[in-house]
């Protein structure tokens, strides 16, 4: 078992080398003058947030926090959400809209930015790398439409709204996969709002996202996850697995050297992971051998019985 272990650490510190060599060198210089800060209830915050008034190299600029009392904001286009939790490991962090009335039966989501889907770029900006900045780390979303006609029952993607409903007016949420997109808009009716769509809260919620037939989720469930939030990506340059991984490892950069190697040693795991799950483009060859050693001792572990 302990030299089972030592493979295993080896294996794992030696791929982590190899991406530090294959993305470090191209990393921008100077965020060691970025130290990290309290924000609310949130400690040792860094890359990529800042806060008003910090230096122009410190963060991005649409990742500004705001802090005050017990709680750390963050203004998206003209809503104000609390952010309640960082995962530096997986790169996102966790969003709730400030605004958001409990004792309100019939609210309504404030969320205006646009789904990022690398699948819809079209033409020449489907070659380019781009940077993509707050997008929910999620495939789902819930979408509000105001119709003047009444939907038919046999259109189960359309969720009636029943304490939206005017005289001559009908609300439906749209919760299936693509629900935004204009294809699943009916002609008498118009977009009214958008939220990302998380069940299950911070500590279930890929799991219970991934288990529910969203189809089949009504206005209810859509409000209690309103109420518990969702998760935005970090800034990620898309398409390219080395972009991403460049990405990853540069929310560490102004941290020391020698904590900067442990960072990306503890994570590596996570970050292959990650890049696995978002990049539309081959690995180079180097990273996809290295990405294969650990399953090759693991099967030749089997086949020999230890």
């Amino acid at each position: 078992m302990a030299g089972a272990f030592r493979r295993s650490a080896a294996l794992q510190a030696m791929a982590a080398f190899s991406v530090l060599a294959l993305v470090v060198p191209d990393q921008v210089q100077g965020r060691g003058k970025c130290p990290s800060f309290s924000c609310g209830r949130l400690s040792y915050v860094h890359f990529p947030f800042r806060r008003q008034g910090d230096p122009a190299e410190c963060g991005v600029p649409s990742y500004e926090l705001t802090c005050a009392d017990s709680n750390a904001t963050i203004q998206i286009d003209k809503a104000t959400y609390l952010v309640t939790d960082i995962n530096y490991s997986d790169q996102y962090f966790w969003l709730v809209d400030a605004s958001l009335d409990s004792a309100n039966n019939c609210p309504l989501p404030r969320w205006s930015q646009t789904p990022y889907n690398e699948n819809y770029r079209l033409g020449e900006d489907s070659h380019r790398r781009v940077q993509v900045q707050l997008s929910p780390d999620v495939d789902w979303f819930a979408t509000f439409v105001k119709c003047s006609q009444e939907m038919n029952s046999s259109n189960v993607m359309y969720r009636p709204v029943a304490c939206r409903r005017g005289n001559s007016s009908f609300v439906y949420v749209l919760t299936g996969l693509g629900s935004y997109l204009a294809e699943n808009l009916e002609p008498s009716c118009g977009y009214l709002a958008m939220t990302p769509l998380a069940l299950g809260g911070l500590e279930n919620w890929r799991t219970a996202t991934a288990a529910a037939t969203l189809e089949d989720v009504n206005y209810e469930d859509v409000v209690r996850s309103m109420s518990e939030g969702f998760a935005v990506r970090f800034p990620f340059r898309s398409g390219g697995f080395i972009d991403c991984l460049r990405g990853l490892i540069s929310d560490s950069s102004g941290e020391p050297t020698v904590y900067r190697i442990f960072v990306i040693v503890t994570n590596i795991d996570s970050y292959f992971s990650i890049c696995g799950r978002h990049a539309t483009q081959l690995p180079h060859p180097f990273v996809v051998l290295l990405m294969l050693v650990p399953q090759t001792f693991w099967i030749l572990r089997v086949i020999s019985g230890t």
